[in-house]
């Protein structure tokens, strides 16, 4: 009995080395096919929390892009989760639309979002590319007769984590050092942003002040736009001046604001978006997500995009701001990241429509879209 035990323990024992070599394996190969940027190593992190009934039972390792010693960002509270897109669009207009295109983001492999299945249904059409470099699913659907409804769904299966930078201003170079096509792209004005307004010019000049750091620079931003706003979820998508002007907005307006103000003193930022999930308001697991959510990105030389969430850094009337989600953003299946580009998504960040008259959903046509998490 004690050899058939002991032959049971090492067998046990050689199993458990086989797997850890093929993790260590699929890790080295994950990293030969996605180098680090430039002027940066490689380390790991370990996870600074514990697992949950949510979270995988054992959490690895991280490996992560680090520089020096310290690394920019540290991943970490992985959740393993499937998630499942469904949207819905309807004809609810006297006549037939004649050739209906859905155009969805197609989301991407991040540090953050390790996508392990992606399957639609049906099968995109096309994938193109917007000007920004952002994958776009096209669905050509033809013809939809008044009072049908055509769903398109996406199912993905992957490994979510908390990303947070270690962000420091002394490590933060000047704009002097941003690349020039970031600088053209991403400081350009556009219809949401308004940068020929005199109170955009006026109010980032006023918030910035001397400042030349560009971190201190979207930090000032940061703080302007989540304590002078107030959180109102009401359904439409005004551009920066009105929004400022009003007070008041949803977190895509409080995204066009933060972006106006970057811009017009010469800092680059995007949007990105997509569905969250949040822990604490799923039920066994599962979170319906039928409001999604988009945040800023800014471009800090030494460190690249770094995400601002204004909109959940806000704490209400009289409350000081949060810092919470400077570099950092919860979890999240991100759709898109980039910005306006009328030929396809528009100004939406997950999905949108063409009913020949532009990507706006305009005409009779009636969406129904929610994000579903789940455990695997």
């Amino acid at each position: 009995m004690k050899d058939i035990k002991t032959r049971a323990e090492m067998r046990t024992k050689l199993i458990s080395l086989a797997v850890g070599l093929f993790l260590l394996l699929w890790l080295g190969l994950r990293l030969i096919s996605s180098p680090p940027a430039p002027g940066l190593g490689l380390g790991i992190w370990r996870d600074r929390a514990g697992p949950s009934s949510d979270q995988e039972r054992s959490t690895p390792a991280v490996l992560v892009q680090v520089r020096s010693e310290e690394g920019p960002y540290v991943l970490s509270e992985p959740q393993l989760k499937r998630v499942v897109l469904r949207s819905s669009w309807t004809n609810t207009g006297p006549e037939a639309i004649e050739n209906l295109r859905i155009y969805v983001g197609v989301p991407m492999e991040l540090p953050e979002q390790d996508l392990m299945e992606v399957v639609w249904s049906p099968e995109p059409t096309a994938y193109l590319e917007d000007r920004y470099g952002q994958r776009i699913a096209e669905f050509s659907l033809g013809r939809l007769e008044p009072g049908r409804t055509v769903t398109i769904g996406l199912t993905v299966v992957g490994r979510f984590w908390q990303i947070r930078y270690n962000l420091k201003p002394e490590r933060v170079g000047p704009l002097g050092e941003i690349p020039e096509e970031i600088i053209e792209a991403y400081t350009a004005d556009g219809p949401y942003y308004r940068l020929d307004d005199p109170l955009i010019a006026a109010t980032a000049e006023r918030v910035v002040g001397e400042e030349e750091n560009p971190y201190l620079m979207a930090l000032k931003i940061h703080d302007f736009v989540a304590g002078s706003l107030e959180y109102d979820l009401d359904g439409k998508w005004d551009d920066a001046p009105t929004v400022l002007r009003r007070g008041s907005g949803s977190c895509s307006e409080f995204v066009f604001l933060f972006i106006a103000l970057a811009r017009a003193v010469g800092l680059p930022a995007r949007y990105a978006g997509g569905s969250i999930y949040i822990p604490s308001q799923a039920r066994r697991g599962t979170f319906i997500d039928r409001y999604h959510h988009r945040w800023v990105e800014v471009y800090l030389p030494g460190y690249g995009w770094v995400p601002f969430d204004p909109t959940w850094d806000h704490r209400g009337p009289g409350r000081p701001v949060s810092h919470e989600y400077v570099g950092s953003h919860g979890y999240a299946l991100v759709f898109v990241r980039g910005d306006m580009d009328e030929r396809y998504l528009g100004i939406n960040y997950i999905d949108s429509a063409d009913t020949g008259r532009g990507t706006d959903g305009e005409g009779p046509l009636r969406q129904e879209r929610e994000v579903v998490w789940s455990n695997p």
